[in-house]
């Protein structure tokens, strides 16, 4: 025997010892969380409850089964591909790398069919049923209405949870990132302490649909089952035709709710990008305009910047890396003008921020950001009918020493500083909420006991009665009011 022979011999033997090893230790795991059920019973169930790859198991039919890894069935916001070169730009001092699009991204590149292994593994059994030209009286576009609008909200809205937009896109390879959503709470069922916050999910994936893939080897037939993850909302279906992206549109800003979190305007969390051989660097100053004369001046700019959607390297800094601001530029105001329901979260500062005791930049300030949101909103969100507020207390000041010789030692808050943030938001809800003439819920939310024991806070109760009350009061007046009937008030 050779000795290429030998060690292919070896390798074999090793493989099956692993594998009756592995085996083993899931016989005497499955036992010992299910001790009531029979030995085979209780292997199927461990090895179904937790997916576990890649032992076969039997089915309720006597077949052979085994799990496979899960299908991605999206574009990860984090995934390079080979679309993108590797620019090095080098000075005296450092050196960055930036990924750029070998080619300019059009919509006939993009909107491409899958390659057809793939469809054909994630099709769904019923396709050949439903894929049907559009003059066929059982196409989906002769459904009824209503019926449409259920599947297409099933496809473009999770009234459940709140999405987070992330429009600014970032191509320096450390912080690389194209625009994506995140999501904060699920349609998915999931198990959550009763103390415990949402959790941010990015690239949020829908309710998994299973795969089964037949096989052979040389023990015979078996089935491999994969789940299939899509993404929660998926725009794409509104490329399908005109009529499609008329009636998806309205759902997909009307039935969402959007959360955004206040911008941090550091180097780190808004990072430049290399925009071609031309323009190079491109990091435009993120710092909000100050409250001054010029204050006005700077929101009609704005405001102008997204009505004429002027070009994107022409933007200011502080409205091309806002996340609220970018993304009303982004979507335009006919799809702005659809928007319903909008979440800021952010912190009340009390401190000075600065570099001695905070170390990197603190976010901007919830309510100076709020003034400055508040004519942006006025001008592109007529319909909105809901604003929540999570104002969060400036709780402590961070110790982060600059020199190890000179710690400084973090400081917390006096009670008469805390009671100030609730002075400030009182205030700012009493002067700018009577502005918004189409708002019926507001809400003033208190995390303090944790996400889920949320409550309003205390001095926003007036505001929040003042609008619900105008609410009523606007309703009434748009109802028909039936006139009493002469003949009963004759005599």
């Amino acid at each position: 025997m050779s000795e290429h022979s030998w060690d292919i011999q070896n390798a074999s033997l090793v493989a099956v010892e692993s594998a009756r090893l592995q085996l083993e230790k899931h016989m005497l795991l499955a036992n010992r969380e299910f001790p009531s059920s029979e030995r085979a019973r209780a292997y199927r169930t461990y090895i179904n409850w937790y997916r576990i790859q890649p032992d076969f198991f039997l089915n309720d039919g006597g077949e052979r089964c085994i799990w496979g890894p899960d299908i991605d069935y999206y574009w990860s916001s984090k995934s390079r591909g080979e679309a993108f070169k590797e620019v090095i730009e080098k000075n005296e001092y450092q050196e960055r790398k930036y990924l750029l699009t070998s080619e300019s991204q059009t919509l006939s590149t993009i909107d491409q069919p899958k390659l057809r292994d793939k469809t054909i593994l994630v099709v769904h059994p019923s396709e050949s049923g439903w894929n049907l030209p559009v003059s066929h009286s059982r196409h989906i576009l002769k459904l009824p209405q209503e019926i449409l609008l259920l599947i297409l909200g099933h496809v473009l809205a999770s009234p459940k949870s709140r999405l987070l937009p992330l429009v600014a896109a970032c191509n320096l390879e450390r912080w690389f990132r194209q625009p994506h959503f995140e999501e904060r709470g699920s349609r998915r069922e999931r198990v959550e302490s009763e103390d415990s916050a949402p959790e941010v999910v990015d690239d949020p994936c829908g309710l998994p649909t299973l795969a089964w893939i037949r096989h052979k080897d040389e023990n015979g037939q078996y089935t491999e089952m994969r789940y299939i993850n899509r993404k929660l909302i998926d725009a794409s279906c509104l490329r399908a035709c005109q009529s499609f992206f008329d009636i998806g549109q309205r759902i997909l800003y009307n039935m969402n709710s959007f959360e955004f979190g206040m911008t941090n305007t550091d180097w780190n969390s808004c990072p430049p990008s290399r925009i071609g051989d031309e323009v190079g660097y491109h990091r435009p100053c993120p710092a909000k305009p100050e409250f001054n004369n010029e204050w006005l001046d700077a929101v009609d700019e704005g405001i102008l910047a997204i009505e004429a959607q002027i070009q994107l390297l022409v933007l200011p800094g502080w409205l091309y890396y806002d996340k609220f601001l970018r993304f009303l530029y982004t979507i335009g105001t006919k799809n702005a003008a659809l928007i319903k329901s909008l979440t800021f979260r952010g912190v009340i500062n009390i401190h000075q921020c600065e570099y001695e005791r905070c170390g990197l930049r603190c976010a901007d300030d919830l309510l100076d950001s709020l003034q400055l949101y508040f004519p942006f909103i006025k001008k592109f969100c007529p319909e909105l009918k809901k604003l929540t507020i999570y104002a969060e207390q400036d709780r402590t000041i961070r110790n982060v020493s600059v020199s190890a010789l000179f710690p400084l030692a973090p400081r917390q808050l006096n009670k008469t500083e805390l009671n100030l943030r609730d002075e400030l938001l009182s205030h700012f809800l009493e002067k700018h909420i009577e502005y918004f003439s189409t708002l019926e819920e507001l809400e003033v939310v208190d995390i303090s006991k944790g996400e889920n024991k949320r409550t309003t806070l205390e001095v926003a109760c007036g505001t929040v009665s003042w609008v619900k009350e105008k609410a009523d009061q606007r309703a009434r007046a748009a109802s028909p009011i039936s006139q009493p009937c002469q003949d009963n008030q004759e005599g």
